[in-house]
C-alpha cells in the first residue's frame, strides 16, 4: 500500500487542475466523512484515481484525513460545476488498466519497485485529465510535472522516455520499457507482441495475454464495484449521485462536530434525537437500551417523550427495532400493509400521524441502542438508499456514548473504534457474496440430484458458509456482554467432518494420509460448536502443511483422560510426521508471526488458536520433535 504524502515544492512545471472520476470521489467522500483518519480503504480508491492521486503522492509528511478532505471537497466541487468530458471515462480506464498491467509485468520480470511500475502507468496519460486535454499524451509534459517525486525517482523518466522511438527504447532504464508495452497492450495498436519481443524479450507472448486478460478483468470488476445497481443509466446520474455523496459527507461531518460538543450520556442521545429529527425529518425520536434481565427494549431515561410503559420483547418481536437489534443494520418498514407489520409499528406511527417506521442501530463497539423514530411513505426509498450511511451515523452516535463514559479514550481507543468500523462494512459486503454462493451451492446439490458422490462434501460447505456470519458477527461484537453459544458438542462428529475437509485440501501432488482414532462412547461437551470446529481447522490446516509430500500423515485423536487434580477431561489431539518446531519458535509459538512455512506452523492461526481455546475455556498444549508435532486441545467433562 502506498503512503499518501503532499506534493513537495519544486520548480518545475505546475501541475493543472485535473478531473477526477465522480465514481472515484463519491466512494472517497464516504470513505471519509466523519473520519479522523486515513484508511486504507480511502488510500486504495485514491490510488485508483490518476488526477486525485497526483493531487496527494509524493512528500512529507504523510497526509493526514483533514488534508485530504481538503483537497477532496473542492475537487468534488469543481466536478459537479463542470463534469467530465465522456471521454475521460476511457482515458481513465486506460490509465487505471495500464497501472494494473505495469505493476503485473513489473512482478512478472522481477522489476524491484513494483509501486512506481503502477504509478508509471496511473500517469502515462495524466494530462488527458486536464481542463484542457490534448487529442494524445505529451509525454514530455508530464514528465515535468512529476519530476523530482522522491517516492518514485525514476517516474519521471520513465514517461519522458516514452515520446522515443521502439529501437531507442530498447536501452532504455526497465521502467520506460515495461510502461512502452503496457502502453501498446492497452492501446489495442497491435503493436504489442511486437515490442514485447524487442523490449522484454523475457516475456513469451502468452505470458502478455495472459496478464492484459487479467487487469481488463480486474477493471471490469472495478467499474461493477462502482455501479450503484439502484441507478439504471449510470451515465446520466453521476452528477446526481455525487451531489447526494456530498451531502452524506456534510451531514456526517456535521453530526460528529454535534456530538463531540455532547458532554454526557444523557447529551449525546438528546443530540442524536434531535439530528434525526432535524437531518432526517423523524418524527418523534427515541433510544431504547437493552434490559439483559427481561431481554427487553426499554425507553432509555433521558428520553422525555417516550410512550408509558413502551417495552419491546426481543424473542419473537416483528417490530423495526427488534429488527434492527437483530441484525445490526437499520430498517425502515412502511404501515400501510398491515398483515406484515408489527402492531407495535403501526401504533407508533399513527400517533406521530406519519405512516412508517426508522430503527437504527447505535454502537461502535458492540450494541449500545437503538434510535427509533417514524417517518413519511415518501422518504423510504431515498432513506434505503442511504441504509449504510444510516449506519455510519448509528456508530458515530456510538462512539460518542463511548467518549462519554470515559472522556479520554486515548490513541488506543481511536485505533479500535476505526477497526469496529472498517469490520462493520467488511461484513456487510461479505454478506452479499455468501449469499450468491449458497444460491449456487443450492442450485449445484439440486443438479446432482440425491445420493451423488459430492454429497456429503456438499452439506460440509453448507454448514461452513452458515458459520461465517457467526464468525464475523462474534468479531464485530466480542464486547457487549453475550456469552458463547453453549450447547452440547458431539466432538466425533466434528472431527468427521474435519476428516473429510482435510482429505480434500490436500493437493493432488501430495499423499498424505488422514487418520481418525475416536475416543469409544466420548461424551458430548457443552462449549460453542463452532469455535471449537475453527480452532481445530486451524491446527488440521498447520498439520497439512507441516507434514512431508510424501508419506505423510496427519492424525486427529479424541480421548477421555484423568489431569494431576483427578478430573476427567476430554482431550483432542492433531498429529503430523513433518520436521517439528525449532526451539527457538517453541518459546514464542502462539504470537501472531509475519508469515508461515510447511513444517514451522507459524503464522495467524496459532494466535487464533490460543484465543479461541481461551474463550471455550479449553487448554492447549504442543510438543514437537525431529518426529512430528502433536497439539492437544482440553476440555473438563461434567
Amino acid at each position: 500500500m502506498l503512503p499518501l504524502s503532499t506534493v513537495s515544492d519544486r520548480d518545475d512545471e505546475p501541475m493543472p487542475a485535473l478531473q477526477a472520476q465522480p465514481s472515484i470521489l463519491i466512494r472517497l467522500l464516504d470513505e471519509l466523512g466523519a473520519a479522523v483518519s486515513v484508511s486504507p480503504e480511502a488510500t486504495a480508491w485514491l490510488l485508483r484515481d490518476p488526477a486525485l492521486a497526483a493531487r496527494t503522492l509524493d512528500a512529507q509528511p504523510a497526509v493526514t484525513a483533514a488534508r485530504l478532505k481538503s483537497w477532496l471537497v473542492p475537487a468534488a466541487i469543481e466536478t459537479l460545476s463542470q463534469p467530465p468530458a465522456p471521454a475521460a471515462l476511457q482515458h481513465w480506464t486506460d490509465s487505471v488498466t495500464c497501472a494494473s498491467l505495469c505493476q503485473a509485468l513489473a512482478r512478472r520480470l522481477g522489476y524491484p519497485d513494483e509501486r512506481e511500475a503502477y504509478l508509471a502507468g496511473l500517469f502515462h496519460n495524466l494530462d488527458l485529465l486536464s481542463s484542457h486535454p490534448q487529442a494524445t499524451p505529451d509525454f514530455r509534459r508530464i514528465a515535468r510535472w512529476l519530476a523530482g517525486w522522491r517516492q518514485a525517482p525514476y517516474l519521471s523518466g520513465a514517461i519522458q522516455a516514452q515520446a522515443e522511438q521502439p529501437h531507442r527504447l530498447a536501452e532504455a532504464l526497465p521502467l520506460a520499457r515495461l510502461l512502452r508495452v503496457a502502453r501498446a497492450a492497452v492501446g489495442g495498436d497491435g503493436d504489442a507482441h511486437r515490442l514485447a519481443a524487442i523490449l522484454l524479450p523475457d516475456l513469451a507472448a502468452d505470458e502478455l495475454n495472459g496478464l492484459q486478460r487479467e487487469a481488463d478483468a480486474s477493471i471490469a470488476g472495478l467499474k461493477q464495484t462502482l455501479a450503484d445497481p439502484a441507478v439504471p443509466n449510470q451515465a446520466q446520474s453521476q452528477q446526481e449521485l455525487l451531489a447526494e455523496a456530498l451531502k452524506r459527507y456534510f451531514l456526517l461531518e456535521q453530526m460528529r462536530d454535534e456530538l463531540a460538543d455532547a458532554d454526557s450520556e444523557d447529551r449525546v442521545i438528546n443530540a442524536a434525537q434531535d439530528m434525526l429529527a432535524r437531518l432526517f425529518r423523524v418524527e418523534s425520536p427515541l433510544y431504547l437500551i437493552h434490559d439483559g434481565k427481561s431481554n427487553e427494549l426499554i425507553p432509555h431515561p433521558a428520553n422525555s417523550r417516550a410512550h408509558p410503559g413502551l417495552r419491546i420483547r426481543l424473542p419473537g418481536s416483528n417490530s423495526a427495532a427488534a429488527w434492527a437489534w437483530n441484525s445490526r443494520e437499520p430498517v425502515v418498514f412502511s404501515t400501510r400493509d398491515a398483515e406484515s407489520v408489527s402492531l407495535l409499528d403501526i401504533q407508533l406511527a399513527a400517533l406521530a400521524q406519519r405512516d412508517a417506521v426508522l430503527a437504527v442501530p447505535v454502537g461502535d463497539d458492540g450494541m449500545a441502542g437503538i434510535l427509533l423514530g417514524c417517518v413519511d411513505l415518501a422518504q423510504i426509498p431515498r432513506l434505503e438508499r442511504s441504509i449504510d450511511f444510516l449506519g455510519r451515523a448509528g456508530r458515530l452516535v456510538g462512539q460518542a456514548l463511548a467518549r462519554a463514559r470515559d472522556p479520554q479514550p486515548g490513541p488506543a481507543a481511536d485505533c479500535l473504534a476505526e477497526y469496529r468500523d472498517r469490520t462493520h462494512r467488511a461484513a456487510h459486503e461479505i454478506n452479499n457474496p455468501l449469499g450468491i454462493a449458497k444460491n449456487y451451492l443450492a442450485i449445484l446439490g439440486a443438479k446432482l440430484g440425491d445420493g451423488n458422490p459430492v454429497a456429503e462434501e456438499l452439506a460440509i460447505i453448507r454448514q461452513e458458509l452458515h458459520r461465517i456470519p457467526r464468525i464475523l458477527h462474534a468479531l464485530i461484537e466480542n464486547k457487549d456482554g453475550n456469552p458463547s453459544r453453549d450447547e452440547a458438542c458431539d466432538v466425533n462428529a466434528v472431527i468427521r467432518d474435519l476428516s473429510v475437509v482435510a482429505e480434500s485440501a490436500v493437493p493432488p501432488d501430495r499423499h498424505i494420509r488422514v487418520a481418525l482414532r475416536l475416543a469409544a462412547n466420548a461424551p458430548a461437551i457443552h462449549t460453542d460448536t463452532g469455535k471449537l470446529r475453527q480452532l481445530l481447522l486451524n491446527l488440521v490446516l498447520n498439520a497439512l502443511e507441516a507434514a512431508p509430500a510424501d508419506n505423510g500423515e496427519v492424525g486427529i485423536e479424541a480421548y477421555t483422560t484423568v489431569d494431576h487434580q483427578g478430573k476427567k477431561r476430554l482431550a483432542i489431539e492433531i498429529t503430523d510426521n513433518g520436521r517439528g518446531i525449532p526451539p527457538e519458535r517453541m518459546a514464542r509459538l502462539f504470537e501472531p508471526q509475519a508469515s508461515s512455512k510447511p513444517g514451522q506452523h507459524a503464522g495467524l492461526g496459532l494466535a487464533i488458536v490460543k484465543t479461541l481455546a481461551g474463550e471455550l475455556g479449553m487448554t492447549v498444549a504442543c510438543r514437537s520433535g525431529g518426529q512430528g508435532t502433536t497439539f492437544q486441545i482440553a476440555a473438563a467433562l461434567d
